[in-house]
C-alpha cells in the first residue's frame, strides 16, 4: 500500500506524453545590468544560458526518439527592461507549469564561489525541481555545491506555479566568472536545465539530435561580392546557410528575412545609403549557435551629366549681337549621347568642351542647354544674356571690402563669420566666399565658415552683370589655445556715416560678428535684434538736426566694442542737383560724330553722381564736367542725370542731330555740297568754304 501511495503522490507532475509549459526567465536586462564585474554584466550571462536551455528543449521536442515535449516561454529574448511583476504575469497568462529564473551571485570577498538553487517553498514539486537542477548544474559546471535553499524573496509570490531561482556562480570570483561568461558555460548550463526538467517529469536524461552541436552556421553570400559597387539604392541580398542542425532564423542588419529550409537559402532586401554600407547577416540554428557574415557594398549614386557654362555668366549684359556660349559637359562614365543648345545638336570637343556661336535679339535672350548620357539620365542648364545695342559697357570690377576678420588675424574658434560689403555700378551676378555661394543684403554680406587648424586663406569673389570680376583675400589663423582679446566687429552697410536726409523714418542695416560669439548688441542702450549670421536691420525715427547712434557689442568672454554713426535730418525738401549744359546748344544739327558736352552740376548737399546716357561722368570740386560721346547718324537723345547725397534726382535732355556733309565732283570739274535740314550757321559755314574754294581755283588759273 505504501508503494501505491508514493506513485499517487507524484501523479501531478508525472504526466507522460504531455506537452509541458515551462517559463524560462533570464534575470535583469535593458537598463538593469544585474551583478557586474568591470564591463561584464549579469544580464549578458543569464540570457545566453536560458537561450541555450530553450534551444535544447526545442531540440528535445523535435526529436521523437526520446526525451519530452516542451512549450517554452522566454520572459525576455533580448536586452530589454522588463519588470519581475510583468514576467510573472506573462507566465500566469501562459499557464506555465514551472518557472525557472537564472540570476548571478556576487560578494565582497573574491573567494566566495559555487552554485546554489532556491525554491519558493518546500512543497514536493518545488523542492524536487530545485534539487534536480542543483545536482545537474554542479555536475555540468563542476562548481562547488552550495546546496538547495528556500528563498525569502517575495517577487514571485503572485506566480501560480512552482518557482525556482538558479545561481550558477559568483561574478566576483574569477573562476566562476570566466566559466559563466563563456560559450562553454552557457552550453553546460543549458544542458543542466534540460536534464533536470526531463528527470523532474519522470523522463530519462536524453540528448536530442543536435544537442552537442556547438558550431555556428556558415553563411555564404551568392548575390554580391565584398566591396562591390552598385548604382541602385536598393539591392536584394541572397545566399545559403550550412549547418549540422536546423536553422531557426536568418537576419540582415537585425531584421529577419525569408529563409527557405528545404534548400537552406535566404533572401532579403537592403536599402543603401550613398557611399560605403556595412551589411551584417546573422543566423541561429536550433542549438542556439549564431553565425555572422559581414559584407561591404558601395553605393555610387548614378548622376546625370554636369553642364558647366564658362561664358557668358548668367544675366550678363552685352552690346555685341554675336557671342559664343562656351563650357564643358562631363559625365562620370564619359558617355554623353547627345548635347543640345536649344534644338541644335552640338559636338563636344576634348574633355567635353563646347563653343557654340549664337545671334542675340535685342533685349533678353534665354538658351536651354541639355545633355543626356547613354543610361538615359538628363540634365539641363540655362544661359540668360541681355543684348543692348549701343549700351556702353561697364568695365569696372566690383569693389570688395572685408570688414571681418582682419587680415593676418588669429582666432580661437573654428566657426568664423566673414562680413563686408560689395559695391558696383551694375548688379552683382555671382558672389561667393571660398567658393561657397553667399547672399548679399543691401550690398552687405555675412557668411559662416568652418576653419581648418592653422593658417586659412579666405577669398571673397564677386562678378557683375557685365562679367567684370574681382576678389579679395585675408589670412586667418585658427588656434584654439589663443586668448581672444578683441571685441565684436560692428559693420554698418547702410546708410553711410554723416548722411543727410529729409526722411524722418530710416533703417540702419549691417552686421555684428565675433569669433567668440556676440553676447549683447545695443544701439543707444536699446537691444538690437540680429539673425544667426549677425545681420541686423534697426528702425529709427530721426529728429531735426544731428542724430547720434552709438552701437555697442560684447562677446561671450567680455570683450567689447562700439561704433558711432551720425545721420542728419533736414527740414527742407531738396530738389535734385541743378544741371547746366554750357555746350552744345540743344536741338542743333552737327556734322562731327564726336560731341563734346560741357557743363556744371550744383547741389548744396553735394553731388552723389552724374551720368550721361548711363555713363558715369567725373565732376570736379567746382561742379564742372566735360564728357564726349559718339553720335549715330540722325537724331540722338542725350540724357544727363544727377543725384545729390540725399538721393534727390534731376535730369535734363539734349536732342542733337548728326548729318554727314558730302562734297561731290561735277562734270565741269566743279563740286557740289549736299546738306539737308541743317542749321543756318552750318549753311553759312559751308557757303564760306565754297567761295574760298572758287577764289582758290581762279588764282590757280591766272598763274
Amino acid at each position: 500500500m505504501r508503494k501505491i501511495s508514493i506513485i499517487l503522490f507524484f501523479i501531478p507532475f508525472l504526466i507522460f506524453g504531455a506537452t509541458h509549459k515551462i517559463a524560462l526567465d533570464p534575470a535583469y536586462g535593458g537598463t538593469t545590468n544585474g551583478q557586474s564585474y568591470e564591463t561584464i554584466y549579469g544580464k549578458n550571462i543569464t540570457l545566453p544560458m536560458m537561450q541555450k536551455a530553450n534551444s535544447l528543449l526545442s531540440l528535445d521536442t523535435a526529436d521523437s526518439n526520446g526525451g519530452g515535449e516542451w512549450n517554452i516561454l522566454m520572459t525576455r529574448d533580448d536586452d530589454t527592461t522588463i519588470s519581475v511583476t510583468s514576467r510573472v504575469e506573462a507566465a500566469n497568462a501562459f499557464s506555465a507549469e514551472r518557472y525557472l529564473n537564472i540570476s548571478i551571485n556576487s560578494y565582497t570577498a573574491a573567494t566566495a564561489n559555487g552554485s546554489e538553487t532556491y525554491s519558493k517553498d518546500i512543497t514536493t514539486p518545488d523542492k524536487d525541481l530545485r534539487d534536480k537542477v542543483q545536482a545537474r548544474m554542479v555536475e555540468q559546471l563542476e562548481t562547488s555545491n552550495r546546496g538547495g535553499k528556500i528563498t525569502t524573496q517575495t517577487y514571485y509570490d503572485a506566480a501560480n506555479m512552482p518557482v525556482i531561482l538558479i545561481y550558477p556562480g559568483f561574478i566576483t570570483n574569477e573562476a566562476n566568472r570566466n566559466l559563466m561568461n563563456s560559450t562553454d558555460g552557457h552550453n553546460k548550463m543549458g544542458k543542466a536545465i534540460l536534464y533536470a526538467l526531463q528527470e523532474h517529469y519522470g523522463l530519462n536524461p536524453y540528448d536530442p539530435t543536435g544537442a552537442d552541436d556547438f558550431t555556428p552556421p556558415t553563411i555564404t553570400i551568392s548575390s554580391h561580392t565584398n566591396n562591390q559597387t552598385v548604382t541602385t539604392s536598393q539591392i536584394t541580398l541572397t545566399g545559403s546557410i550550412s549547418d549540422a542542425s536546423a536553422i531557426q532564423w536568418v537576419k540582415i542588419n537585425g531584421t529577419e528575412v525569408t529563409y527557405n529550409s528545404s534548400n537552406r537559402t535566404f533572401s532579403g532586401v537592403v536599402n543603401l545609403t550613398q557611399g560605403s554600407n556595412t551589411i551584417t547577416i546573422t543566423s541561429m540554428d536550433i542549438a542556439s549557435n549564431e553565425g555572422t557574415k559581414t559584407i561591404t557594398i558601395n553605393y555610387a549614386m548614378q548622376s546625370a551629366p554636369v553642364i558647366t557654362v564658362t561664358y557668358p555668366s548668367y544675366g550678363l549684359i552685352v552690346n555685341t549681337q554675336q557671342i559664343s556660349i562656351t563650357g564643358t559637359v562631363t559625365d562620370e562614365d564619359n558617355n554623353i549621347s547627345i548635347f543640345k543648345i536649344g534644338n541644335q545638336s552640338v559636338t563636344l570637343g576634348t574633355g567635353g568642351s563646347f563653343s557654340y556661336a549664337v545671334t542675340l535679339s535685342q533685349g533678353d535672350n534665354e538658351f536651354i542647354l541639355s545633355a543626356r548620357d547613354t543610361t538615359g539620365l538628363e540634365s539641363t542648364a540655362t544661359v540668360f544674356v541681355k543684348y543692348e545695342q549701343g549700351q556702353q559697357n561697364d568695365t569696372t570690377p566690383p569693389v570688395i571690402t572685408i570688414a571681418s576678420p582682419t587680415d593676418n588675424s588669429t582666432v580661437n574658434r573654428q566657426t568664423l563669420t566673414v562680413t563686408g560689403t560689395v559695391t558696383d555700378q551694375s548688379s552683382i551676378a555671382v558672389f561667393s566666399v571660398n567658393g561657397e555661394g553667399s547672399l548679399l543684403e543691401n550690398g552687405g554680406f555675412s557668411h559662416i565658415l568652418d576653419l581648418n587648424s592653422g593658417v586659412n586663406t579666405i577669398t571673397v569673389y564677386a562678378e557683375d552683370s557685365f562679367g567684370n570680376h574681382s576678389s579679395k583675400s585675408v589670412i586667418v589663423t585658427y588656434d584654439a589655445g589663443v586668448e581672444d582679446t578683441e571685441g565684436p566687429i560692428i559693420n554698418i552697410t547702410s546708410p553711410t556715416n554723416n548722411t543727410r536726409t529729409t526722411i524722418a523714418s530710416i533703417n540702419i542695416t549691417g552686421s555684428v560678428t565675433d569669433s567668440s560669439g556676440v553676447e549683447t548688441f545695443t544701439v543707444n542702450d536699446t537691444a538690437v535684434q540680429k539673425n544667426a549670421n549677425g545681420f541686423f536691420n534697426h528702425s529709427a525715427t530721426l529728429t531735426i538736426g544731428e542724430n547720434r547712434f552709438v552701437f555697442k557689442a560684447t562677446d561671450s568672454i567680455g570683450n567689447s566694442s562700439q561704433k558711432i554713426w551720425i545721420i542728419y535730418l533736414e527740414t527742407q525738401q531738396n530738389s535734385g542737383p541743378t544741371i547746366t549744359v554750357l555746350k552744345p546748344t540743344n536741338n542743333i544739327v552737327v556734322s562731327n560724330p564726336i560731341l563734346e558736352i560741357k557743363g556744371t552740376v550744383i547741389d548744396g548737399d553735394g553731388v552723389q553722381y552724374l551720368t550721361i546716357n548711363s555713363n558715369t561722368v567725373t565732376v570736379d570740386n567746382f561742379g564742372s564736367f566735360n564728357f564726349s560721346i559718339t553720335l549715330v547718324e540722325g537724331e540722338n537723345l542725350i540724357s544727363i542725370n544727377a543725384a545729390d547725397t540725399l538721393g534727390n534726382q534731376s535730369e535734363t535732355q539734349l536732342n542733337i542731330t548728326y548729318k554727314k556733309v558730302t562734297i561731290e565732283s561735277t562734270d565741269d570739274g566743279g563740286c557740289s555740297l549736299g546738306f539737308n535740314n541743317i542749321s543756318f550757321g552750318t549753311v553759312l559755314s559751308i557757303i564760306f568754304v565754297f567761295f574760298a574754294f572758287i577764289i582758290f581755283r581762279k588764282k590757280e588759273s591766272l598763274k
